[in-house]
Protein backbone atom coordinates (compact mmCIF):
# COMPACT_ATOMS: atom_id res chain seq x y z
CA UNK A 1 0.00 0.00 0.00
CA UNK A 2 2.78 2.80 0.82
CA UNK A 3 4.52 1.35 -2.61
CA UNK A 4 1.20 2.04 -4.61
CA UNK A 5 0.49 5.22 -2.44
CA UNK A 6 4.05 6.89 -2.98
CA UNK A 7 3.78 5.52 -6.93
CA UNK A 8 0.27 7.79 -7.09
CA UNK A 9 1.64 10.36 -5.34
CA UNK A 10 4.67 10.99 -7.96
CA UNK A 11 2.60 10.52 -10.88
CA UNK A 12 -0.14 13.22 -9.98
CA UNK A 13 2.75 15.73 -9.29
CA UNK A 14 4.54 14.81 -12.48
CA UNK A 15 1.08 15.25 -14.48
CA UNK A 16 0.72 18.35 -12.64
CA UNK A 17 4.02 19.10 -13.75
CA UNK A 18 3.46 18.41 -17.36
CA UNK A 19 0.45 20.10 -17.66
CA UNK A 20 2.44 23.88 -16.91
CA UNK A 21 2.85 26.37 -19.78
CA UNK A 22 6.58 26.05 -20.76
CA UNK A 23 8.74 28.94 -19.40
CA UNK A 24 11.52 30.09 -21.12
CA UNK A 25 14.35 30.19 -18.20
CA UNK A 26 18.31 29.58 -19.03
CA UNK A 27 19.69 25.81 -18.36
CA UNK A 28 20.17 24.81 -14.85
CA UNK A 29 23.09 23.14 -14.24
CA UNK A 30 22.54 21.67 -10.74
CA UNK A 31 19.75 19.94 -8.87
CA UNK A 32 19.42 22.51 -6.08
CA UNK A 33 17.39 24.67 -8.05
CA UNK A 34 14.82 22.58 -9.22
CA UNK A 35 10.81 23.50 -7.61
CA UNK A 36 10.27 20.16 -6.75
CA UNK A 37 11.28 18.81 -3.06
CA UNK A 38 14.60 17.66 -2.52
CA UNK A 39 12.77 13.66 -2.16
CA UNK A 40 11.05 13.68 -5.12
CA UNK A 41 14.01 14.87 -6.79
CA UNK A 42 16.28 12.40 -5.83
CA UNK A 43 13.72 9.51 -6.60
CA UNK A 44 13.40 10.87 -10.02
CA UNK A 45 17.15 10.98 -10.80
CA UNK A 46 17.58 7.34 -9.83
CA UNK A 47 15.06 5.95 -11.76
CA UNK A 48 15.07 8.28 -14.52
CA UNK A 49 12.27 10.70 -14.41
CA UNK A 50 14.10 13.61 -15.17
CA UNK A 51 16.85 15.26 -17.03
CA UNK A 52 19.07 17.66 -15.42
CA UNK A 53 20.20 19.51 -18.47
CA UNK A 54 17.17 20.80 -18.70
CA UNK A 55 14.79 23.51 -17.14
CA UNK A 56 12.04 22.14 -15.04
CA UNK A 57 9.49 23.70 -16.96
CA UNK A 58 11.13 22.47 -20.61
CA UNK A 59 11.57 18.75 -19.89
CA UNK A 60 9.02 15.86 -20.82
CA UNK A 61 6.81 14.71 -19.12
CA UNK A 62 8.36 10.80 -19.83
CA UNK A 63 11.76 9.29 -19.15
CA UNK A 64 13.92 8.98 -21.47
CA UNK A 65 14.36 5.15 -22.79
CA UNK A 66 18.20 4.80 -21.58
CA UNK A 67 17.75 6.19 -18.57
CA UNK A 68 17.04 3.02 -16.84
CA UNK A 69 19.76 1.27 -18.52
CA UNK A 70 22.69 4.13 -17.01
CA UNK A 71 24.85 3.36 -14.08
CA UNK A 72 23.65 5.13 -10.82
CA UNK A 73 25.38 8.54 -10.13
CA UNK A 74 25.81 9.52 -6.42
CA UNK A 75 23.98 12.87 -5.69
CA UNK A 76 26.52 15.18 -4.41
CA UNK A 77 26.44 19.00 -3.26
CA UNK A 78 27.54 21.44 -5.30
CA UNK A 79 31.23 22.77 -4.13
CA UNK A 80 31.58 25.99 -5.48
CA UNK A 81 31.13 28.06 -2.29
CA UNK A 82 33.49 25.99 -1.06
CA UNK A 83 36.05 26.55 -4.03
CA UNK A 84 35.21 30.47 -3.66
CA UNK A 85 35.91 30.56 -0.48
CA UNK A 86 39.23 28.81 -0.87
CA UNK A 87 40.26 31.08 -3.74
CA UNK A 88 38.75 33.91 -1.57
CA UNK A 89 41.09 32.90 1.15
CA UNK A 90 44.29 32.34 -1.12
CA UNK A 91 43.73 35.97 -2.87
CA UNK A 92 43.56 37.46 0.63
CA UNK A 93 46.99 35.52 1.35
CA UNK A 94 48.50 36.77 -2.15
CA UNK A 95 47.60 40.29 -1.78
CA UNK A 96 48.70 40.71 2.22
CA UNK A 97 52.57 38.90 0.97
CA UNK A 98 52.49 41.54 -1.87
CA UNK A 99 51.61 44.63 -0.06
CA UNK A 100 53.85 43.69 2.77
CA UNK A 101 57.07 43.11 0.25
CA UNK A 102 55.97 46.68 -1.47
CA UNK A 103 56.06 48.03 2.19
CA UNK A 104 59.43 46.45 2.68
CA UNK A 105 60.88 47.27 -0.63
CA UNK A 106 59.19 51.20 -0.03
CA UNK A 107 61.42 51.60 3.31
CA UNK A 108 64.64 49.71 2.18
CA UNK A 109 64.97 47.45 5.37
CA UNK A 110 65.44 43.77 4.97
CA UNK A 111 64.23 41.56 7.22
CA UNK A 112 66.49 39.34 8.59
CA UNK A 113 65.28 35.68 8.73
CA UNK A 114 67.22 33.03 10.82
CA UNK A 115 66.17 30.08 12.28
CA UNK A 116 68.24 27.49 13.98
CA UNK A 117 67.50 23.72 13.70
CA UNK A 118 68.53 21.83 17.05
CA UNK A 119 69.32 18.55 17.46
CA UNK A 120 71.29 15.96 19.17
CA UNK A 121 72.97 12.55 18.45
CA UNK A 122 72.39 9.56 20.21
CA UNK A 123 74.53 8.70 23.11
CA UNK A 124 73.68 11.59 25.09
CA UNK A 125 73.39 12.15 29.05
CA UNK A 126 71.15 13.28 30.95
CA UNK A 127 73.55 16.68 31.67
CA UNK A 128 73.31 17.35 27.84
CA UNK A 129 69.99 17.03 27.07
CA UNK A 130 69.24 19.53 30.17
CA UNK A 131 71.75 21.83 28.44
CA UNK A 132 70.04 21.16 25.09
CA UNK A 133 66.46 21.78 26.76
CA UNK A 134 68.21 25.37 28.01
CA UNK A 135 69.63 26.48 24.86
CA UNK A 136 65.99 25.57 23.10
CA UNK A 137 64.22 27.77 25.46
CA UNK A 138 66.76 30.32 25.03
CA UNK A 139 66.17 30.72 21.16
CA UNK A 140 62.55 31.19 20.59
CA UNK A 141 63.46 31.17 16.52
CA UNK A 142 64.83 27.54 16.74
CA UNK A 143 63.11 24.24 16.34
CA UNK A 144 63.79 20.92 17.89
CA UNK A 145 63.68 17.84 16.25
CA UNK A 146 64.60 14.34 17.42
CA UNK A 147 68.01 12.59 17.55
CA UNK A 148 69.74 12.08 14.64
CA UNK A 149 71.27 8.33 14.04
CA UNK A 150 73.96 8.51 12.01
CA UNK A 151 77.23 10.51 13.05
CA UNK A 152 79.27 9.44 10.11
CA UNK A 153 77.06 10.84 7.31
CA UNK A 154 76.48 14.48 8.77
CA UNK A 155 75.52 15.95 5.59
CA UNK A 156 72.04 14.91 5.57
CA UNK A 157 71.90 17.17 8.49
CA UNK A 158 71.59 19.64 5.30
CA UNK A 159 68.44 17.70 3.84
CA UNK A 160 66.82 18.02 7.30
CA UNK A 161 67.62 21.98 7.33
CA UNK A 162 65.67 22.27 4.48
CA UNK A 163 62.78 20.34 5.07
CA UNK A 164 62.47 22.65 8.45
CA UNK A 165 62.78 25.25 6.75
CA UNK A 166 66.28 26.33 8.45
CA UNK A 167 69.72 27.86 7.52
CA UNK A 168 71.05 27.40 10.35
CA UNK A 169 72.46 23.85 12.56
CA UNK A 170 73.12 23.87 16.02
CA UNK A 171 74.01 19.55 16.60
CA UNK A 172 75.47 17.85 19.64
CA UNK A 173 77.24 14.94 18.91
CA UNK A 174 78.11 12.71 22.15
CA UNK A 175 80.93 10.52 21.74
CA UNK A 176 81.46 7.17 24.28
CA UNK A 177 78.85 9.20 26.79
CA UNK A 178 80.83 11.27 28.25
CA UNK A 179 82.39 13.64 25.51
CA UNK A 180 80.26 16.24 24.00
CA UNK A 181 81.01 18.25 20.53
CA UNK A 182 78.94 20.91 18.96
CA UNK A 183 78.70 21.17 14.74
CA UNK A 184 77.87 24.93 13.97
CA UNK A 185 76.86 25.18 10.28
CA UNK A 186 75.58 27.70 7.80
CA UNK A 187 73.18 25.58 5.58
CA UNK A 188 73.40 25.51 2.48
CA UNK A 189 76.95 26.58 1.39
CA UNK A 190 78.99 26.40 4.90
CA UNK A 191 80.92 26.78 6.62
CA UNK A 192 81.13 24.56 9.28
CA UNK A 193 83.03 24.53 12.87
CA UNK A 194 83.39 22.18 15.50
CA UNK A 195 84.02 22.68 18.91
CA UNK A 196 84.46 20.44 21.87
CA UNK A 197 82.29 21.52 24.89
CA UNK A 198 83.61 21.02 28.68
CA UNK A 199 83.13 22.54 31.93
CA UNK A 200 79.12 22.97 31.14
CA UNK A 201 76.56 23.67 34.18
CA UNK A 202 72.89 23.66 33.23
CA UNK A 203 70.68 26.69 34.75
CA UNK A 204 69.74 23.72 37.71
CA UNK A 205 73.11 22.80 38.46
CA UNK A 206 73.61 26.76 39.39
CA UNK A 207 70.77 27.88 41.24
CA UNK A 208 71.64 31.54 40.39
CA UNK A 209 69.27 34.40 41.15
CA UNK A 210 68.81 36.03 37.92
CA UNK A 211 66.24 35.71 35.42
CA UNK A 212 64.56 36.27 31.94
CA UNK A 213 61.90 36.73 30.21
CA UNK A 214 61.02 33.40 27.81
CA UNK A 215 61.10 34.05 24.35
CA UNK A 216 62.85 37.93 24.87
CA UNK A 217 65.95 38.89 22.60
CA UNK A 218 69.68 38.79 23.82
CA UNK A 219 72.01 41.61 23.82
CA UNK A 220 75.42 39.50 22.52
CA UNK A 221 78.51 40.82 23.78
CA UNK A 222 81.94 39.35 22.04
CA UNK A 223 85.79 40.25 23.06
CA UNK A 224 87.78 42.08 21.17
CA UNK A 225 89.72 38.74 20.37
CA UNK A 226 87.45 37.77 18.43
CA UNK A 227 88.40 40.91 15.80
CA UNK A 228 91.70 40.42 15.47
CA UNK A 229 92.22 36.67 14.01
CA UNK A 230 90.53 35.27 11.04
CA UNK A 231 89.17 32.31 12.13
CA UNK A 232 87.33 33.56 15.47
CA UNK A 233 85.80 35.97 12.97
CA UNK A 234 84.04 32.98 11.44
CA UNK A 235 83.23 31.62 14.81
CA UNK A 236 81.71 35.34 15.63
CA UNK A 237 79.69 35.27 12.56
CA UNK A 238 78.07 31.93 13.27
CA UNK A 239 77.47 33.17 16.40
CA UNK A 240 75.52 35.79 15.64
CA UNK A 241 73.16 34.03 12.92
CA UNK A 242 72.57 31.27 15.63
CA UNK A 243 72.07 32.88 18.78
CA UNK A 244 71.02 35.90 17.60
CA UNK A 245 67.00 36.38 17.76
CA UNK A 246 65.63 38.51 14.91
CA UNK A 247 63.20 41.13 15.51
CA UNK A 248 59.29 39.99 14.33
CA UNK A 249 60.80 35.98 14.89
CA UNK A 250 58.14 33.23 15.85
CA UNK A 251 57.17 32.90 19.47
CA UNK A 252 59.66 35.89 20.17
CA UNK A 253 58.58 38.85 22.46
CA UNK A 254 59.76 42.37 21.79
CA UNK A 255 61.68 43.05 25.06
CA UNK A 256 65.72 42.46 25.61
CA UNK A 257 66.42 41.82 29.40
CA UNK A 258 69.56 39.58 28.94
CA UNK A 259 73.12 39.70 28.06
CA UNK A 260 75.20 36.62 26.35
CA UNK A 261 78.31 36.95 26.87
CA UNK A 262 81.52 35.44 24.03
CA UNK A 263 85.01 36.11 25.78
CA UNK A 264 88.58 34.27 24.57
CA UNK A 265 90.86 33.09 27.14
CA UNK A 266 93.64 30.81 26.75
CA UNK A 267 92.79 29.80 22.85
CA UNK A 268 88.81 28.76 24.46
CA UNK A 269 85.83 30.49 24.02
CA UNK A 270 84.19 31.22 27.73
CA UNK A 271 79.68 31.42 26.92
CA UNK A 272 77.89 33.22 29.99
CA UNK A 273 74.12 34.54 30.01
CA UNK A 274 73.28 37.42 32.48
CA UNK A 275 70.21 39.15 33.21
CA UNK A 276 69.95 43.18 32.76
CA UNK A 277 68.94 44.34 36.31
CA UNK A 278 67.74 47.95 36.71
CA UNK A 279 67.47 49.40 40.56
CA UNK A 280 66.95 52.85 41.46
CA UNK A 281 70.01 54.35 42.74
CA UNK A 282 70.01 56.42 45.92
CA UNK A 283 69.86 60.61 45.57
CA UNK A 284 71.39 61.01 48.93
CA UNK A 285 75.04 60.54 48.91
CA UNK A 286 77.22 60.91 52.36
CA UNK A 287 78.59 63.90 52.90
CA UNK A 288 75.74 66.05 50.91
CA UNK A 289 73.10 68.05 51.91
CA UNK A 290 69.21 67.52 51.76
CA UNK A 291 68.71 70.65 50.08
CA UNK A 292 71.14 70.17 47.24
CA UNK A 293 69.73 66.53 46.41
CA UNK A 294 66.08 67.96 45.98
CA UNK A 295 67.07 70.37 43.79
CA UNK A 296 69.11 67.94 41.69
CA UNK A 297 65.91 65.27 41.72
CA UNK A 298 63.69 68.22 40.29
CA UNK A 299 66.34 69.27 37.82
CA UNK A 300 66.36 65.28 36.78
CA UNK A 301 62.18 65.42 36.89
CA UNK A 302 62.26 68.05 34.65
CA UNK A 303 64.51 66.60 31.93
CA UNK A 304 63.20 63.30 32.17
CA UNK A 305 66.36 61.97 33.17
CA UNK A 306 66.77 58.76 35.38
CA UNK A 307 68.73 57.47 38.37
CA UNK A 308 68.71 53.44 37.90
CA UNK A 309 72.08 51.46 38.47
CA UNK A 310 72.52 48.82 35.79
CA UNK A 311 73.68 45.22 36.82
CA UNK A 312 74.08 42.05 35.34
CA UNK A 313 73.38 38.64 37.31
CA UNK A 314 73.98 35.44 36.14
CA UNK A 315 71.18 33.28 35.05
CA UNK A 316 73.29 30.24 33.24
CA UNK A 317 73.86 27.96 31.68
CA UNK A 318 77.88 28.32 31.18
CA UNK A 319 80.46 26.34 29.33
CA UNK A 320 83.07 26.57 27.65
CA UNK A 321 83.96 25.85 24.05
CA UNK A 322 87.32 24.86 22.04
CA UNK A 323 87.12 25.18 18.20
CA UNK A 324 89.21 22.54 16.57
CA UNK A 325 88.14 22.56 12.97
CA UNK A 326 86.89 24.81 10.26
CA UNK A 327 85.53 23.60 7.16
CA UNK A 328 84.19 25.52 3.75
CA UNK A 329 81.00 23.61 2.69
CA UNK A 330 78.77 22.57 5.02
CA UNK A 331 79.12 19.39 6.79
CA UNK A 332 82.03 18.89 4.63
CA UNK A 333 84.37 20.36 2.13
CA UNK A 334 88.17 21.50 2.48
CA UNK A 335 89.65 22.41 5.98
CA UNK A 336 90.20 26.11 6.51
CA UNK A 337 91.28 26.29 9.98
CA UNK A 338 92.84 23.24 12.24
CA UNK A 339 93.66 24.11 15.72
CA UNK A 340 97.38 22.12 16.52
CA UNK A 341 97.24 23.01 20.33
CA UNK A 342 94.04 20.37 20.51
CA UNK A 343 94.11 17.51 22.45
CA UNK A 344 91.47 15.47 22.11
CA UNK A 345 90.11 13.82 25.21
CA UNK A 346 90.97 10.12 24.32
CA UNK A 347 94.22 11.04 24.08
CA UNK A 348 94.42 12.69 27.72
CA UNK A 349 92.97 9.35 29.05
CA UNK A 350 95.08 7.33 26.98
CA UNK A 351 98.37 9.72 28.80
CA UNK A 352 96.53 9.31 32.04
CA UNK A 353 96.48 5.47 31.71
CA UNK A 354 100.28 5.30 31.02
CA UNK A 355 101.35 7.23 33.52
CA UNK A 356 99.72 4.86 35.68
CA UNK A 357 100.76 2.12 34.53
CA UNK A 358 104.87 3.70 34.30
CA UNK A 359 104.24 3.50 38.31
CA UNK A 360 103.18 0.31 38.47
CA UNK A 361 105.98 -1.09 36.39
CA UNK A 362 108.26 0.79 38.74
CA UNK A 363 106.80 -0.52 41.24
CA UNK A 364 107.66 -3.94 39.94
CA UNK A 365 111.16 -3.49 39.32
CA UNK A 366 111.87 -2.28 42.73
CA UNK A 367 110.64 -5.59 44.09
CA UNK A 368 112.46 -7.44 41.95
CA UNK A 369 115.25 -5.12 42.46
CA UNK A 370 114.86 -5.79 46.87
CA UNK A 371 114.60 -9.71 46.22
CA UNK A 372 117.84 -9.93 44.48
CA UNK A 373 119.64 -7.78 47.31
CA UNK A 374 118.40 -9.82 49.57
CA UNK A 375 119.29 -12.84 47.89
CA UNK A 376 123.05 -11.51 47.62
CA UNK A 377 123.17 -10.76 51.42
CA UNK A 378 122.39 -14.01 52.28
CA UNK A 379 119.25 -13.03 54.94
CA UNK A 380 116.73 -15.65 53.29
CA UNK A 381 118.79 -18.50 54.02
CA UNK A 382 116.89 -18.96 57.54
CA UNK A 383 119.85 -20.57 59.01
CA UNK A 384 120.46 -23.40 56.56
CA UNK A 385 123.08 -23.51 54.23
CA UNK A 386 123.29 -21.24 51.07
CA UNK A 387 121.40 -22.82 47.85
CA UNK A 388 123.62 -22.59 45.27
CA UNK A 389 123.01 -19.65 42.91
CA UNK A 390 121.27 -20.77 39.28
CA UNK A 391 122.23 -18.80 36.27
CA UNK A 392 118.94 -19.66 34.78
CA UNK A 393 117.36 -17.53 37.31
CA UNK A 394 114.90 -14.49 36.55
CA UNK A 395 117.06 -12.02 39.48
CA UNK A 396 120.68 -12.78 37.60
CA UNK A 397 118.96 -13.04 34.07
CA UNK A 398 116.69 -9.39 34.35
CA UNK A 399 119.26 -7.19 36.65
Amino acid sequence: MACRAWSFVSQSWWAQQALRPARACPPVPTLVTWSAPPRFAIRAYRYGKAKFSECPSQRSSKPSPTARDQPRARFRKPTRPVLQRKMAAVYKSLSKSGAQKTEATSNGVKKNKQRVLILSSRGVTYRHRHLLNDIASMLPHSRRDAKFDSKSRLNELNELAELYNCNNVLFFEARKGQDLYVWLSKVPNGPTVKMHLQNLHTMEELHFTGNCLKGSRPILSFDAAFDKQPHLQVIKELFLHSFGVPQGARKSKPFIDHVMGFSVADGKIWVRNYQISEEEGSLVKPGQDNTETEAKSGSKSKSGGSDAEINLIEIGPRFVLTPIVIQEGSFGGPIIYENREFLSPNQLRSDLRKSKASRHNARAEQMVERLSKKGDLGLRSNGRQRMPKNELDNTSLFT
